[in-house]
């Protein structure tokens, strides 16, 4: 019988902030989060979801409106009054959401590893949907984050992936 793959390991808090930091060209405070994002209100949630060769949720990167608009902002050097404004206005414009898709589709790269499912960003959706709790309750690899982007705001954000 073979061996199950060990379950997917999730970055640590200076990890992301280097992968982030170098990303983003800014400096990028991350810490650790004892407790994980509160799913079960889905307002001012967005979801990178990530799927396997299969074409199945994998893993998912879950954002706070804040940490999404703030690292689409910086991704692009665009004006922090500009991701304040989605964040008043409680959704992404189509470029930060492009953006924070951008982030999301380049992060897979840390979790990424040869012994697992190669994992593929599909697409960022708001809020979370069913097959996303879904992954959430199984997922083996689980981290979630403060960070906080210099210049732009801080926020939350959390990976999953089985």
């Amino acid at each position: 019988m073979p061996l199950a793959a060990p379950s997917r390991r999730m970055p640590s808090p200076t990890q992301l902030g280097e992968f982030l930091g170098d990303l983003l060209g800014k400096e990028i405070t991350v810490t650790a989060r004892a407790d994980e994002l509160d799913t079960d209100s889905t307002d001012g949630l967005l979801c990178g979801v990530l799927l396997d060769e299969a074409g199945q949720i994998g893993g998912v990167c879950i954002a706070d409106i804040e940490a999404a608009a703030y690292t689409g902002a910086a991704l692009a050097l665009i004006p922090k009054g500009a991701a304040d404004d989605a964040i008043t206005a409680g959704a992404l414009t189509e470029t930060l959401n492009e953006n924070f898709g951008e982030i999301v589709n380049i992060v897979t790269g840390i979790v990424n590893t040869p012994i697992h499912a190669h994992l593929r960003m599909s697409g960022v959706e708001s809020g979370v949907s069913d097959a996303v709790r879904a992954l959430l309750i199984k997922a083996a690899g689980r981290a979630s984050f403060d960070i906080d982007v210099a210049d732009y705001g801080a926020g939350r954000i959390a990976l999953y992936a089985r």
